[in-house]
């Protein structure tokens, strides 16, 4: 018996010997331009005070996420176990119904040429904006959210300077109760290549995301009664996104500081694949928002990490984000199109223990 317990201190001990506590500290300051993504018209109606838009107390707004993040790891012979929990807390200045909290649990695995991570996330309560309720009150309601994730990703080392990078993600949409039709699942998949050159690294990744709403009805679908159906809303799509990032490697600024600039690419094409028709000869208007829908979405990102010390480092970064839609629904684009830019300083400290 005192064989046994002398070999679980040991054992314990020996796990104590290569394992560690960390804890990371960050604090993001984000200056949004267009926090509801309102196109150009809608932004128009704003400024000129129109009722549709009473929720918003400002089209732009300054957002501070601060979260923190508990990691376990554990090494022995070059490879690496760890598991950590993340809490987050979003806060907008102007338009507080917007602030939101977020959570991200995961375990990830690192040796010499395999990267894998496993992770589970929630996002609860996430208000975009306000749409009039189908009803027929004429309300304007919350067009919100809750959302859970489940994501694999990670990469493998082919040879010293090309990596395959991998990446799926399962995703559970609830919406509020005036938009419950918008429920459903999102599945994405990705694969990509990464490689080392002298200074710095360049990725490229192509996503394929598709999205099904609880409700979605395709060819096969048998709709007789079109009376019933012209307030019914199928928000399902197929989704490309391309992507590519050059991360250029730490480079020296001062005797005590490094830095590590970045920029990135991205192009997402999204295809609605309702077979509900725009308007029926004999009730009118059925889908407007999602038939014969196309989304193109362009976005720049670029920014710098600057390494002050070995516990605190701070990036600067700048966000482009335009969005161009077409549909035989002429009217659609005007509601639909707009632009985002935003700037955003982050902190963030990390202890180990």
């Amino acid at each position: 018996m005192k064989r046994i317990v002398l070999l679980m201190l040991l054992s314990i001990c020996s796990v104590m010997l290569f394992a560690q506590f960390d804890l990371s500290l960050e604090s993001k300051w984000d200056y949004n331009k267009n926090v509801f993504n309102l196109s150009d018209t809608e932004l128009d109606q704003f400024d000129d005070g129109h009722s549709n838009f009473n929720y918003v107390e400002s089209s732009d707004d300054l957002i501070t996420t601060n979260s923190a993040r508990l990691r376990y790891t554990y090494e022995k012979r070059k490879v690496s176990y760890a598991i950590s929990s993340r809490l987050g807390y979003s806060h907008y200045f102007n338009n507080n119904d917007k602030n939101s909290v977020s959570s991200y649990s995961a375990l990830a695995y690192r040796s010499r040429k395999i990267d894998l991570n496993l992770g589970f996330g929630y996002y609860p309560d996430n208000y975009l904006r306000k749409y009039e309720d189908r009803d027929g009150t004429g309300e304007l309601e919350e067009f919100s959210y809750d959302k859970t994730l489940y994501k694999f990703d990670g990469s493998y080392r082919v040879s010293r300077k090309n990596y395959l990078n991998y990446y799926l993600k399962y995703e559970q949409y609830f919406y509020n109760e005036y938009f419950t039709e918008q429920d459903g699942d999102a599945m994405t998949f990705g694969l990509g290549l990464r490689h080392s050159f002298p200074t710095f690294y360049l990725d490229f990744m192509y996503y394929y995301r598709i999205m099904e709403t609880d409700n979605h009805i395709d060819e096969s679908s048998d709709i007789l009664d079109w009376e019933n159906m012209k307030d019914y809303r199928d928000a399902s799509y197929d989704c490309n996104i391309y992507s590519v990032k050059f991360t250029n490697k730490r480079v020296r600024l001062t005797k005590k500081i490094d830095l590590r600039p970045y920029i990135s690419y991205t192009i997402e094409n999204r295809y609605y694949i309702t077979d509900l028709p725009v308007s029926h000869p004999e009730v009118g208007s059925i889908d407007p928002i999602h038939s014969t829908r196309e989304d193109s979405k362009y976005n720049l990102d670029l920014g710098v990490f600057f390494y002050l010390t070995k516990k605190l480092n701070i990036s600067l970064d700048y966000t482009h984000i335009y969005r161009k839609v077409s549909s035989d629904y002429k009217p659609l684009a005007d509601l639909k199109d707009y632009v985002n830019d935003s700037i955003s300083i982050t902190f963030r400290y990390n202890l180990a223990f």
